[in-house]
């Protein structure tokens, strides 16, 4: 006799299971194997999204008044749903590629973005010795930028990128991120002014890259929230609890325990840890636990393409500026400023409208998954997977840096961004300049 399942009910023992059981070690403190159970019911439709939100929050405040973890209560809106967004419009986008001398070291100037809200410039500042720049008193951290109609207006350092949190150079003698106004200059303007005589010519780039949107390849439901859970963090593929996810799939007939996506998650979250492993102990955070498949054969595409390069350096060094918009990708709308490349990945700074919580499990405070994985593929068969590194915004737009890895091919000539949602995604395609052109 078949009985119907009860999505609440099934959370609702997990988290009793949760609260129960002793933390395990090994894992990250707050994250428990309720969201994921969750997050993975919610995604098809085995539970409402507010019942299954209630009850990690329910957990969560549990945990955290006994002092083992656990997230601070978070304010909901009475109707949690996606939020209606606004038109973004491209923005003015100039590649630079300048370099300045400075008593500290090198300014190099990779794009600059002409908005309808603010102007922003991308920008490296690559210090001559570890320290200089903070001991110079000289720190980029309020710039002023003039126009050509003599406006000027005060841009803030805003780190993110280059590879590292908080945009400090994994070799520590520099940063990276952008010079941001509360107000715009001239979109139209010819030049931007730095101080100390540092002077910018905005001749406009070639055509904007070209945009579609197209369908994501036909899968289940179930299967399509394993790759993207297991694509959206940060610093690659993350098991966590991931066998909680697809326990509850299970559960909920939505999946088949024999069902071959099962191994192929399992396959690629454990042969990234062994390759990288997961924010080891001396980085502040505990390592993930061990793989629960070992990795035995070829990794399913693309994660074979990313597995192979992972880690590497000599990747190609470019800016250029991209400025175009898509069309709507599952209701959302994304602009992208520009692309800038290092040796060990490269960024692309991009703008969201509504706005998106950038953060997987096992950050997520949400068991609605509604950010976009960003893939991007090259015309070598190079395949790369971003993650956020510096977001911010309210319901209505958000904005921040995605950082690639691995590092761009240098022998690419041209490059598809594909930022995808549930069921379609946005192709960019942005041809690459020749040679190295940052300095």
């Amino acid at each position: 006799m078949s009985t119907v399942f009860d999505g609440e009910l099934y959370l609702r023992l997990t988290a009793e299971r949760a609260l129960l059981e002793p933390p395990q070690l090994g894992t990250i403190p707050w994250a428990t194997p309720l969201m994921d159970a969750a997050s993975a019911l919610v995604s098809v439709d085995a539970v409402p999204a507010d019942v299954a939100q209630a009850i990690v929050d329910d957990l969560d405040l549990a945990l955290l008044l006994r002092g083992r973890g656990g997230r601070p209560p978070v304010p909901r809106p009475p109707n949690p749903g996606r939020p209606t967004g606004h038109r973004l419009n491209a923005p003015r986008v100039v590649t630079c590629n300048e370099e300045f001398e400075r008593e500290w070291g090198r300014l190099r100037v990779h794009y600059v973005t002409l908005g309808d809200r603010a102007t922003s410039v991308a920008i490296s500042a690559i210090e001559s010795s570890p320290g200089a720049l903070m001991q110079s008193m000289t720190h980029p951290a309020q710039v002023p930028l003039t126009d050509d109609r003599g406006t000027t207006e005060v841009a803030t350092f805003v780190a993110g990128g280059g590879g590292a949190p908080m945009g400090v150079s994994i070799m520590g003698v520099g940063y990276h991120g952008r010079l941001v106004t509360t107000r715009p200059l001239s979109r139209t303007t010819r030049f931007v002014d730095f101080p100390d005589d540092a002077h910018i010519e905005l001749a406009d780039n070639a055509a904007a890259p070209g945009v579609r949107v197209e369908p994501l390849p036909a899968d289940t439901p179930a299967a399509r929230y394993l790759w993207k859970r297991v694509a959206g963090f940060r610093f690659g593929p993350y098991p966590g609890a991931l066998h909680e996810a697809i326990k509850a799939l299970i559960a909920a007939g939505a999946l088949s325990a024999d069902d071959p996506v099962i191994d192929d998650v399992r396959a690629v979250t454990g042969a990234f840890f062994q390759s990288t492993g997961y924010l080891p102990a001396p980085s502040g955070f505990p390592v993930s636990p061990p793989p629960t498949v070992p990795t035995t054969g070829p990794l399913p595409a693309p994660w074979n393409s990313i597995l192979a390069r992972q880690g590497q350096g000599g990747g190609r060094e470019i800016a250029l500026g991209i400025g175009v918009v898509t069309p709507p990708i599952d209701g959302v709308t994304i602009a992208v400023d520009g692309l800038v490349s290092y040796q060990h990945g490269f960024d692309v700074h991009v703008t969201t409208s509504p706005g998106v919580f950038f953060g997987a499990i096992p950050f997520a405070h949400s068991v609605r998954d509604e950010q976009p994985t960003w893939w991007a593929r090259d015309d070598c068969g190079n395949d790369y997977l971003a993650g956020s590194s510096g977001w911010g915004g309210d319901a209505a737009q958000t904005e921040g840096t995605v950082s690639f890895q691995p590092p761009l091919d240098p022998h690419a000539k041209s490059l598809q961004l594909l930022p995808s949602l549930v069921t379609e995604r946005a192709v960019i395609d942005v041809t690459l300049p020749d040679g190295e052109v940052i300095p």
